[in-house]
């Protein structure tokens, strides 16, 4: 089911429950055509900022259809778009629990989920860099997969948007 982000919206119960007079605007986050990330925030109240994750674009079905048959089915990644979202939660659940920040998960609404808006600049997004801040955000970058390497994890899609 490939629900437009109004509908998410509406089929949301935290966002009509807790913020039901509020109307939003929406726009894009990170690139359109590989991440359906979508940055809904109040038009009553700047402050009030989500970010919607979709799993069911027809890019990434191909995406992680092409995966499983290239690793010959030996990856533990999944087709499904709501099992692919469960595991984006159980991974935030996880990652909490290992001390490692993440945008606080409000509600999964079928194979999308609302999470915090984390205020800052994405990696891919830096234009001005001296060679010492490369090295500078290198390392905090480096040393945050290795915490989730000497846990027990493999980020499966390493990207700036994730």
């Amino acid at each position: 089911m490939f629900l437009r982000p109004w509908r998410i919206i509406k089929n949301s119960k935290f966002l009509t429950k807790k913020y039901s007079q509020e109307t939003w605007d929406v726009k894009h986050l990170g690139n359109p055509i590989i991440n359906d990330l979508k940055v809904i925030t109040s038009k009553q109240n700047e402050n009030i900022k989500f970010v919607i994750k979709k799993y069911g674009s027809i890019f990434s079905l191909v995406k992680w259809t092409l995966i499983k048959f290239m690793t010959f089915y030996a990856t533990n990644y999944t087709v499904n778009s709501k099992k692919r979202a469960l595991n984006e939660i159980n991974g935030l659940y996880w990652c909490g629990m290992k001390g490692i920040k993440t945008p606080k998960f409000y509600e999964q609404v079928g194979s999308a989920i609302i999470i915090d808006f984390i205020k800052g600049t994405p990696t891919d997004q830096y234009t001005e860099f001296t060679p010492e801040k490369f090295f500078e955000h290198f390392i905090v970058i480096g040393k945050l997969i290795a915490k989730f390497h000497l846990n027990g994890a493999v980020i499966g899609d390493c990207k700036a948007e994730n």
